[in-house]
């Protein structure tokens, strides 16, 4: 019989509560996608408000008097440029599709729908405004990918289409949008 990680894990630390015997503190732990996060109390507090407004997450949840553990499985998941751009209506506040999309003239969502057609600034761009609409969402980021959110974001401040993928920043930009590719891909 083959057991999953998440239920080992489960197991194992139920089993160190009952060892410790220490339910005096409030412990919530979740599983981000990638591994498990211990989470402060107020984000245990909110996990909890959440389970019981509705279904949010996959859960499993025990009450102990004086002691919370939730097991939160987010179902907010990453999602590529071509299912942002054909649901405008999901996209989360402070982003609109009709906003200008830095010097490009083009408003986010006209700059989904243009074909790069071998335009390093509209392929990082696909995959910028995806990363950033999944963010917004509440997706985890990882740190070598919020660092690419923050250097793209400085670099279209300054940078108007179109740019040859074969230039220095031509090649900058499509490195930065392969990482972002997987990112919106697989949320890692």
């Amino acid at each position: 019989m083959k057991m999953s990680k998440k239920l080992i894990f489960l197991i194992l630390f139920l089993l160190s509560i009952l060892i410790g015997g220490n339910l005096e503190r409030r412990k919530c732990w979740y599983w981000n996608g990638n591994n498990w996060q211990l989470a402060d109390t107020s984000i245990c507090q909110l996990f909890l408000e959440i389970t019981h407004l509705n279904d949010s997450c996959n859960k499993i949840q025990w009450k102990i008097p004086y002691f919370n553990i939730v097991i939160c499985e987010p179902q907010v998941r990453t999602r590529t440029p071509g299912y942002w751009k054909n649901h405008p209506e999901k996209w989360p506040p402070p982003y609109h599709p009709h906003n200008i999309f830095y010097l490009s003239g083009k408003t986010w969502l006209a700059v989904l729908w243009q074909e790069p057609r071998g335009d390093a600034y509209y392929i990082l761009a696909h995959q910028f405004i995806a990363a950033v609409l999944n963010k917004a969402s509440g997706c985890p980021v990882p740190f070598d990918v919020e660092k690419i959110l923050i250097d793209a974001n400085l670099w279209f401040q300054i940078i108007r289409p179109p740019v040859r993928p074969n230039s220095q920043e031509g090649k900058k930009a499509i490195r930065w949008a392969e990482r972002l590719d997987i990112y919106n891909n697989t949320g890692r």
